[in-house]
């Protein structure tokens, strides 16, 4: 229809003096026509903007609907004079706004303009704000223009300089704010944001916080639980917290995050061997883990977890990393590797995909591969670095991505990155690595590859005849494939409980899910628990 549209504007021998505003629309269906837009690239938008009055308003709707991103001075200030150009009602279509690299000068008047933009801003969810420190400090207007929004659900603000004068400001705009966060980004250090009576303050005005990102060098249990987290990004810069006091604190996680800043040379301690899952001192179970293997060990956090992500392979820590995936039991699990013909691929034994507590080990592998544009490794370098990870699995759904930096697991900003990325990616026959990789894992039923800048294919595994033959899907089966399988592997985990395997622990889960009423949720979305005491 929008082609339709266009070309009967533009084909049509209007008289010089003639305008596209002056152009009545062709008759169409408003609610198509917005269905027509969604599935516009950002591009074409801009272009249907010059077609008439009607597709401009229209246009700018779906632009202002869809994430806003606003690159240094230059770009904030064009979209404040764009804002309130036209109709500042339509600001209120705008949802989510993400602002970096603000720098000085910037002056006293761009800060009232872009906090008279803000103020009409009232359905805003999503604010992102990455080294504004010139729009934030200084003049305060821009966060007193933060904190009335109505609606705004989600805050995330890194400074280029973490100070005490920052780290006042913004803790108190949150304080400040009309409406109750569910997801609050403030790293700071020197435990700006960790410090008890911070805390304390925090609860009481953001009680539903649902996503939460500490950064720390000492922790403390501030005697307040955030019940409703559910996914926790910590950052610790120098001690290891009790995880007793963590659990204390946010009692309901999920999803945890973890990133260690360890000094050099610096061993920490293995809590692993003192860790009761029975004694309160973590979660009973987690839905996803990313964290390395040395701070999972050190924190002692040795509950079942269905999504494991581990990061860098470091073959010096093999052993540890086997250990930890036995422990831990997870469905899925994520590994990064560094592909290149010199380079040491991962051991084959002990198996990293295994639990060896009779289940089936790891269903859901995905390998995210990354190289140096100066040793550009062949196809089969790559199918040497995965073969020794596929001996001795029972992998269901493999999925391998290649690329030279990873800011997403989606396939989409894999294959398209949302920053600049080296263009020479090396040759790469995708179709051979779904083969071999097929043949060397009797139980894969699904194989995919995503390459940067080049393409995501998903192909299905045929052992109808004994042998495995792979059979590549469209785009669309492909992707659809790809996450039913994915969601199966999840949901079809049995997870084993032997007698010395903290079966306490998922006893008085299982008896506090029936307390709460939670018990069929649990079952129906596919844990089940054999306990064998």
């Amino acid at each position: 229809m929008f082609r339709r549209y266009h070309h009967c504007v533009t084909s049509v021998e209007w008289p010089d003096n003639t305008l596209y505003s002056d152009l009545l629309p062709i008759a169409v269906d408003v609610d198509v026509f917005h269905l027509i837009l969604e599935c516009l690239p950002h591009a074409d938008l801009l272009k249907i903007t010059l077609a008439s009055k009607f597709t401009r308003e229209e246009a700018t709707k779906e632009l202002l609907m869809r994430p806003v991103r606003l690159l240094r001075n230059k770009n904030l200030r064009t979209f404040c004079r764009f804002a309130l150009a036209g109709d500042p009602r339509r600001l209120s279509y705008l949802r989510n706004l993400t602002i970096e690299h603000i720098e000085k000068p910037f002056s006293s008047e761009d800060r009232e303009t872009f906090a008279d933009v803000l103020t009409r801003c009232t359905n805003l969810r999503k604010l992102e704000l990455r080294w504004c420190d010139a729009l934030l400090m200084e003049e305060h207007v821009v966060p007193e223009a933060i904190s009335p929004l109505p609606n705004l659900t989600y805050l995330s603000a890194i400074m280029y300089k973490d100070s005490k004068e920052s780290q006042t400001l913004l803790l108190r705009m949150v304080a400040n704010m009309k409406s109750s966060l569910h997801s609050l980004h403030l790293p700071m250090i020197e435990d700006g944001l960790s410090k008890v009576e911070v805390l304390q303050d925090l609860v009481m005005v953001h009680g539903n916080l649902e996503e939460f990102t500490l950064q720390f060098s000492t922790f403390t249990a501030p005697g307040v639980t955030f019940s409703a987290v559910r996914d926790l990004h910590l950052t610790l810069e120098e001690n290891v917290p009790r995880l007793r006091d963590l659990c204390s604190t946010f009692p309901s996680v999920r999803e945890l995050s973890i990133d260690y800043h360890m000094h050099l040379g610096e061993t920490p301690p293995d809590n692993t061997e003192n860790s009761h899952l029975g004694d309160g001192s973590c979660w009973p179970s987690l839905d996803r883990l990313r964290a390395s293997t040395s701070i999972i060990r050190i924190l002692g956090i040795v509950c079942p977890v269905r999504r494991l992500d581990l990061g860098y392979y470091d073959s010096d820590l093999h052993d540890k990393i086997a250990e930890t995936v036995s422990r831990l039991r997870p469905s899925k699990f994520t590994l990064n590797l560094y592909c290149a013909a010199d380079w040491a691929a991962p051991r084959a034994h002990p198996s990293l995909l295994l639990h060896g507590s009779g289940d089936a080990g790891v269903r859901h592998l995905f390998v995210k591969t990354t190289f140096s544009s100066s040793r550009s490794p062949t196809t089969q370098d790559f199918m040497n670095c995965i073969h020794p990870l596929l001996l001795t699995a029972r992998v269901e759904l493999l999925h391998v991505a290649i690329s030279e930096l990873f800011t997403s697991d989606d396939p989409d900003e894999i294959v398209d990155p949302p920053m600049k990325v080296n263009p020479d990616v090396p040759t790469i026959d995708a179709e051979a690595l779904a083969v071999d990789w097929a043949q060397a894992c009797a139980s894969i039923r699904t194989v995919a590859v995503t390459i940067a800048l080049v393409g995501h294919t998903v192909w299905s595994v045929d052992r109808a005849d004994g042998e495995a033959r792979v059979v590549k899907l469209g785009a669309f089966e492909g992707r659809r494939v790809l996450d039913q399988e994915a969601q199966r592997c999840i949901q079809t985990s049995l997870l084993i409980i032997n007698p010395g395997d903290s079966a306490r622990g998922w006893g008085s889960y299982i008896m506090a899910s029936i307390r709460k009423g939670t018990l069929e949720r649990l079952l129906y979305s596919g844990i089940f628990v054999e306990s064998a005491v």
